[in-house]
């Protein structure tokens, strides 16, 4: 008796267990109808930007600056007759006993300390047959408590004039009508000096107060930007930046590795008045941008190496397209329309481990 129990109890368990296979298997098809041959038709194209993101500083070259009560003479009207301006490069600011490059903290902190009255140098330069009025002395500034020499790279050959109520400065200037008011400019002739920390170092500092210095700009010449990426780039002659709403093309001067990203100095020639206010920028370069088809990340597999797609194709044969030539983005693959082995209108299988190449799946 209780030798045909365990036979009917193994033979109950073998049924049940054939039960589970078949519901497994069943499912299985039924998931694989359902879900694995699920396809995707691509019938749209979306333009794709890859971005790195920067922080930089914008240099100026030939910069007139206007002092608010200037009286122009009749005679130089037009002619852009006003103070001429290219601040020197603060992180040039050293340590007197040792000539050591300061830390940026004490950079910013020196620059903050130092109490500049109305303008440290001031260099005529308005026609040699111009009449110079009045010469004004040259005022010392404050010292600090760590007596801190101003730019050591900047300094003036000749005193400041000012005639007609415009003021002319020199190839080097700190502007300054208060403590709390700073205008503060970075050469462009300098920019190949410049390194990564500069920017570092400065791109924190509190944003130019024209109206407290008492200063405008009145045109805009030649200027660079100076910038910093977080990842590292390529060289390339030309880069595409957007600041803001502005799309700007420069020229490449220096590309170079600074930490695990770039520091990169541009030439550039259009879009200043969308610039100039900023002083201290923030942006993104637009590394690449192309039409492309745009595919769930998991629609991809790997077949012998390679990762591509399973294509649909006319005879509804299960056919692995390889796709080198993608970028990636927040779980989407881009892929380029030129050149790319898939089709605006193609059908690929958004679950490839449901199907295998050389499938006929109706």
């Amino acid at each position: 008796m209780k030798k045909n129990q365990r036979k009917r109890l193994h033979r109950d368990l073998l049924l049940v267990l054939i039960v589970l296979l078949l519901g497994f298997l069943g499912a299985r098809e039924v998931y694989q109808r359902l879900y694995g041959h699920r396809t995707l038709v691509l019938t749209d194209t979306v333009r794709y930007e890859k971005r790195v993101d920067f922080t930089g500083a914008v240099l100026y070259d030939q910069v007139v600056v206007e002092s608010e009560d200037a009286q122009i003479d009749p005679a130089y009207d037009g002619k852009r007759v006003g103070a001429h301006a290219e601040i020197g490069r603060m992180a040039e600011i050293t340590k007197k006993d040792t000539g050591d490059r300061k830390e940026p903290e004490e950079l910013i902190d020196a620059i903050k300390t130092r109490r500049f009255d109305a303008i440290t140098s001031l260099v005529s330069l308005l026609p040699e047959e111009t009449e110079i009025t009045e010469d004004l002395p040259e005022e010392e500034p404050e010292e600090s408590e760590d007596d801190i020499p101003p730019p050591t790279q900047y300094v003036p050959s000749t005193p400041y004039r000012i005639t007609d109520g415009t003021i002319v400065l020199g190839e080097a200037a700190y502007v300054s009508a208060k403590p709390d008011g700073f205008e503060s400019l970075l050469p462009y002739d300098g920019m190949e000096q410049m390194r990564g920390s500069d920017i570092t170092a400065l791109q924190d500092y509190p944003p130019a107060a024209k109206e407290k210095a008492g200063f405008t700009l009145i045109n805009d010449h030649r200027y660079g930007i100076a910038l910093l990426t977080e990842q590292r780039l390529e060289p390339a002659g030309q880069y595409e930046l957007q600041i803001g709403d502005a799309v700007l093309q420069g020229n490449s001067r220096k590309n170079h590795g600074s930490g695990e990203g770039s520091f990169i100095l541009l030439d550039m020639d259009e879009g200043f008045p969308d610039i100039y206010p900023q002083r201290f920028i923030r942006g993104s370069i637009i590394v690449r941008a192309y039409e492309a088809l745009k595919i769930p990340v998991g629609a991809f597999a790997e077949v012998e190496g390679e990762v591509g797609v399973f294509l649909k194709n006319d005879d509804a044969i299960v056919e692995f397209v390889p796709t080198p030539e993608k970028e990636e983005e927040d779980g989407f693959v881009y892929l380029p329309v030129d050149g790319s082995s898939l089709r605006v209108y193609d059908e690929i299988y958004l679950h490839p481990s449901g199907v295998k190449e050389g499938d006929f799946i109706e």
